[in-house]
């Protein structure tokens, strides 16, 4: 069932996005995928935040469209639009409009309604368009739970409206539970009849600094394992902060950022008496050792038949801390274990340092194999405008604009790099301290411009143990954890 989902996922992201897009069959088969994206679509949309941006001076800047456009050898044009509508600093409205011909209106074939309560954002409707106006067709609504100083989501419903009824009926259901100030466990159902049908429960288990997450089917009057994931130095609150700060990334129209925000796993199966490794992920990350300078980055997925075989590579370009490229390649044959790029995105930036064009480039469908993303055919482009909003939500919103990343490497000896991101300029703070709370370096202080970055951290002189890295910047304070192995 899980596996249905998720297949789900990428296809209602693909019709969203990309919907009349001239694109060969392989590209549309072969997208990055990872287990958390199921997670991700059915948790993600609770965050008032809906978009991070940047802000100038006292406004937020909001990702106001996002256009669509094909290439037809010449030029683009634009064939789907995204409009957002925002009041007092919250996404009301997304509109999606279609025109047959460059020369044609915008016709708007669907709108999104969004229902806030105390800044948390309640139900998400959406409709279709017909000859009486919009018409209701499915909705989304959402329950939160306060752990720990901050709001998780304890629960997603999902409905879909009876006309004939003119009611909404029950469809699926998520429902995440609370134990000792935790996250525990979810359970999955559908609505079968007159009541919930539990189909799914997965477990989140904190196990010497790693996250486990351990999927189970019901078999007769028993639950049984199937699969779990095991994410290393990884815990529930990271993953929460995960799915809350990484929501524009959906609407950008992008294939492949998931791949960048998506941390590494190893995918096990259950074989009835014990787990065995079935898929993982690895990352790769290159550094200017002299400026700290993120250069590239290559995220490998993986499975196992007697050994680790690579199926697919998303490799990343950075140019002065931004990210410039991002290429799909595919590996045909295992036995020589060569990738070919398949799909590619290159990023434009405008003068605010915000991705302005992403243009997409694939394999042309004539030839078999290719060497380098150059001899990729451009077929599309995206365009994404940003403008200002005013922001008079209430005391309690504050935009999440930055964000501090894993250490790699980690454990280290001596040295390792940490990233992190500022979606605006900001103060930004970094320090270290040992398990005792006593403060061993600071590692960053003052202003920061907007953009990826990264610092060394040199522990030299330090005793081996585990390390907590600490970010202070505004509205924000993220702690990681670091292990000096000597």
């Amino acid at each position: 069932m899980k596996t249905s989902i998720l297949l789900f996922v990428f296809v209602y992201v693909f019709a969203v996005t990309t919907s009349d897009t001239p694109k060969n069959d392989q590209t549309n088969s072969n997208r990055y995928t990872h287990p958390l994206l199921e997670l991700y679509v059915k948790l993600h949309a609770g965050n008032s935040n809906i978009t991070k941006a940047g802000q100038k001076q006292t406004s937020q800047l909001f990702l106001n469209s996002v256009e669509h456009q094909g290439w037809n050898g010449d030029e683009f044009n634009s064939y789907h639009k995204i409009d957002h509508v925002y009041q007092s600093g919250r996404r009301t409205e997304t509109h999606h409009s279609y025109r047959s011909d460059i020369e044609a209106g915008w016709d708007v074939v669907s709108r999104d309604l969004y229902e806030y309560e105390n800044d948390r954002l309640l139900t998400i409707v959406s409709q279709i368009k017909n000859g009486q106006g919009f018409q209701n067709e499915y909705r989304v609504s959402f329950t939160y739970q306060f752990i720990d100083n901050q709001y998780y989501l304890s629960e997603t419903m999902d409905q879909f409206w009876n006309a004939s009824l003119s009611d909404w009926i029950n469809d699926e259901r998520v429902v995440l539970v609370e134990s000792g100030g935790k996250i525990n466990y979810g359970e999955s159902s559908s609505w079968v009849g007159d009541d919930w049908y539990t189909y799914e429960l997965f477990f989140f288990e904190e196990q010497d600094d790693d996250l486990h997450i351990t999927y189970q089917e019901p078999y007769g009057h028993m639950w049984m394992n199937t699969e779990r994931q095991v994410y290393k130095n990884y815990n529930t609150k990271d993953l929460n902060n995960l799915f809350l700060n990484e929501f524009n990334v959906v609407e950008s129209g992008s294939f492949l950022e998931f791949a960048e925000m998506m941390p590494d796993y190893t995918g096990q199966y259950w074989t009835g008496d014990d787990w065995l490794d079935a898929e993982r992920q690895i990352t790769v990350v290159d550094y200017n050792w002299q400026t700290g300078e993120m250069i590239s980055k290559q995220i490998s997925g993986q499975f196992f038949d007697e050994g680790w075989i690579t199926t697919t590579e998303v490799r990343i370009s950075y140019e002065d801390g931004m990210k410039s490229e991002m290429v799909l390649y595919l590996v045909e044959d295992y036995e020589s274990g060569d990738p070919s790029p398949n799909y590619a995105e290159l990023f434009e930036y405008n003068e605010l340092g915000l991705v302005h064009f992403i243009v997409q480039k694939q394999a042309p469908e004539e030839v078999e194999k290719i060497a380098n993303q150059e001899e990729l055919e451009i077929f599309g482009r995206l365009m994404l405008v940003w403008g200002e909003t005013t922001t008079s939500i209430g005391k309690e919103f504050i935009p999440v604009v930055f964000s501090l990343g894993n250490a790699y490497p980690n454990p280290f000896n001596p040295s390792t790099v940490i990233p992190f991101d500022a979606q605006t300029a900001g103060e930004i703070s970094i320090r270290v301290y040992d398990m005792l709370g006593r403060h061993v370096a600071t590692l960053a202080s003052g202003l920061y411009p907007a953009g990826s970055h990264s610092i060394r951290f040199d522990a030299t002189g330090l005793s081996s143990g585990v390390y907590l890295v600490r970010m202070t910047a505004p509205g924000i304070q993220q702690v990681r954890r670091v292990t000096l192995l000597k």
